[in-house]
C-alpha cells in the first residue's frame, strides 16, 4: 500500500510541479488527500478541450454541484469549445445556477439546438420562481424555435430592463401577434395602451383593472375608461380614492357615459363621484386634496379653505399640492404660500418646482429669484426647462428662450413643453407659431378643461395672426371640449360679431 501511494505521489509530480496526468491518477485512485483543491489545481493545468472534459467527467462523479463549481474555474472559449460549454451548462442548470447557465447561452454557443437550451433554461428558472437572465437574442431564438409567444414576452421584459423601450414595445407587439397575452403591467410599461385598454376587464384584480382604465383614458377610449373605473369602484370600493377622482373628471367631460347630456348633468355626476370619494375615504389626505380641488373648481372657496385646513400632508409632493390649492383658493396669498413651501422643503424638487410656480403666478419676482437660486442644485424638477427659458425671458433673450423650449418640445413633446413654447412665441410676436404650439399642447391635455383652455389660447393667437378661419375652428373645438369655457365663448362671439 505504501508503495502504491508513493507511486501515485510520484506520478502527480510531488518531487516537483504536479502534472495534469498525475493529478488525474490521484483522483482516479480515490486517494484520501484528494479534495476540491486537487481538482482546482488540475483545472489550471488543462491544455485542451479533451483535458477539460476528462476533468469534468471525474468531477461529475462527486455530484452536479461539485462539477458546477469546478466548471466556473475552468478557462475555456464557449465558441470554440461547445462541448465543454454544454457540459458546464448542464451542471449549472441541475444545481439552479441559472445566471451562470444563462451567461453561456447568451454567448450563442455554436451548437444547433442552442435556442432549445435557452427555452429549457427559461422554463426551469421560471418554475423556480426566478426570471432567467437571458439576452433578448436568446429569448427571441427560443420563441422562434418553440413558436411560443411567452418567450417573446420575456424578451420584451429584458429589453425594458436594459433601457430599450422601443425594442420592448415591438417585441411585445410581436408576442401579441403570435397569440401571447402579456400581463397588464407589461403592456403598460411597454406603452401598448390600446391592447391594454381593449383587454377583458378583470374585476378580481384591482391593480390590473386600474391600469386598464388609465390606458383607456390615455388612448382616447373615454367610454371604456368610465366603464373600467366604474367596475373598479363597484368591485373594490375601498381600493383607492383614485378611481372616484377619475370618474369625477370623466363625468365633467363630454363623450362619457353621460353622452351628450346637458352640462348641468355632467356637473351633477362630477359632484356625485367626488362626494362618494369623500364618503369612502374620510380623513384621507389625497382624497381631501381632490375634494378641495373640486370645491375650488365650483367656486366654493370658503369651503375649500375649510377642507384644506384639516389636511396633514404625508410627504413633500402632498404638501406641494396642498400649498398650490391654498393659493388657488386665496390668490392674494400665493406669494406667501410659495415662500412657506420653499422654506419647509428646500431639498425637494417637487416642492421647489411648485414654489417657483406660485411665485410666478403671484408676480413675486424677487421671491422667484430667491427660490430659483436655492433650487439650482436640485435635479429632477418637472419644469426645469421652463425655468431656464423663463430666466432667458427675464434677461430679454426671447430668442434664447424659444430655442430652449423648442429643443425640449422636440425631445419630449408633452403638454407643458408645447404650452410653454406657445407662451414664449406669443411674447416674441410670432402669433402663428404660438397658435401651432398651443394646438399641439391641446392634443396632450390631461383633461377636457385643460384642453379647452389651451385651444382658446390657440384661437386667440390665430386671431392675432389674422387667420379668422383657424381662430373660429380653435374656439369651436374648445367649446366642444368644455361648453363652459368662457374664453372660448367670448372669443367666438367676438369673431362672429365682427363677421362681414
Amino acid at each position: 500500500m505504501a508503495v502504491c501511494a508513493a507511486t501515485l505521489m510520484a506520478a502527480a509530480g510531488c518531487s516537483g510541479k504536479p502534472s495534469f496526468e498525475g493529478l488525474l491518477a490521484l483522483i482516479d485512485a480515490g486517494a484520501p488527500s484528494v479534495n476540491q483543491g486537487t481538482f482546482m489545481r488540475a483545472a489550471e493545468l488543462c491544455e485542451s478541450t479533451v483535458d477539460r472534459l476528462r476533468l469534468l467527467k471525474r468531477a461529475a462523479v462527486r455530484g452536479p454541484a461539485f462539477a458546477s463549481d469546478l466548471a466556473l474555474s475552468l478557462r475555456f472559449d464557449a465558441e470554440t469549445e461547445p462541448s465543454v460549454a454544454l457540459a458546464a451548462y448542464s451542471f449549472h442548470l441541475d444545481t439552479g445556477k441559472y445566471a451562470e447557465a444563462a451567461a453561456l447561452v447568451n454567448r450563442g454557443v455554436p451548437y444547433e439546438p442552442w435556442p432549445a437550451l435557452a427555452a429549457e433554461l427559461a422554463l426551469r428558472a421560471l418554475a423556480d420562481g426566478q426570471l432567467p437572465k437571458l439576452s433578448t437574442a436568446a429569448l427571441i431564438a427560443a420563441a422562434d424555435f418553440t413558436s411560443h409567444p411567452d418567450f417573446m414576452i420575456l424578451a420584451a421584459l429584458e429589453a425594458m430592463r436594459s433601457g430599450r423601450p422601443e425594442e420592448a414595445r415591438e417585441l411585445a407587439r410581436a408576442a401579441i401577434s403570435g397569440g401571447g397575452a402579456p400581463e397588464a403591467d407589461v403592456l403598460w410599461d411597454c406603452g401598448l395602451l390600446d391592447p391594454l385598454a381593449l383587454s377583458a376587464l378583470d374585476i378580481s384584480n384591482p391593480d390590473k383593472l386600474e391600469l386598464a382604465a388609465q390606458a383607456a383614458w390615455l388612448s382616447g377610449h373615454v367610454a371604456l375608461a368610465a366603464e373600467a373605473y366604474g367596475a373598479l369602484v363597484s368591485s373594490a370600493p375601498h381600493y383607492s380614492y383614485r378611481p372616484y377622482a377619475a370618474l369625477a373628471r370623466l363625468s365633467a367631460a363630454d363623450h362619457t357615459a353621460a353622452g351628450r347630456a346637458p352640462q348641468a348633468v355632467h356637473n351633477q355626476l362630477r359632484t356625485f363621484w367626488v362626494e362618494a370619494m369623500r364618503s369612502a375615504f374620510p380623513g384621507h389626505t389625497a382624497a381631501g386634496l381632490e375634494y378641495a380641488s373640486h370645491l375650488i373648481h365650483e367656486g366654493r372657496l370658503d369651503q375649500a379653505r375649510a377642507v384644506l385646513d384639516t389636511l396633514r400632508p404625508g410627504d413633500a409632493p402632498e404638501a406641494a399640492r396642498l400649498y398650490a390649492l391654498r393659493a388657488a383658493a386665496e390668490p392674494r396669498l400665493s406669494a406667501r404660500y410659495g415662500q412657506e413651501l420653499a422654506l419647509a422643503f428646500p431639498d425637494n424638487a417637487v416642492a421647489m418646482d411648485t414654489a417657483l410656480a406660485l411665485a410666478v403666478h403671484a408676480g413675486d419676482w424677487e421671491g422667484y429669484r430667491a427660490v430659483r437660486d436655492s433650487a439650482r442644485k436640485l435635479s429632477g424638477m418637472e419644469r426645469d426647462v421652463f425655468w431656464d427659458a423663463l430666466d432667458a425671458v427675464m434677461t430679454g433673450d426671447l430668442e434664447g428662450a424659444s430655442g430652449i423650449l423648442r429643443a425640449r418640445h422636440a425631445d419630449v413633446p408633452d403638454f407643458w413643453a408645447a404650452y410653454d413654447l406657445g407662451l414664449v412665441e406669443l411674447a416674441r410676436g410670432l402669433a402663428k407659431q404660438a397658435a401651432e404650439a398651443f394646438s399641439a399642447a391641446a392634443s396632450k391635455a390631461s383633461d377636457t378643461a385643460q384642453k379647452a383652455e389651451v385651444l382658446a389660447r390657440a384661437g386667440s393667437a390665430y386671431g392675432f395672426a389674422g387667420d379668422r378661419v383657424m381662430a373660429k375652428a380653435a374656439y369651436k373645438a374648445a367649446i366642444s371640449a368644455d361648453p363652459t369655457c368662457v374664453d372660448a365663448i367670448r372669443g367666438l362671439s367676438g369673431l362672429e360679431g365682427t363677421s362681414p
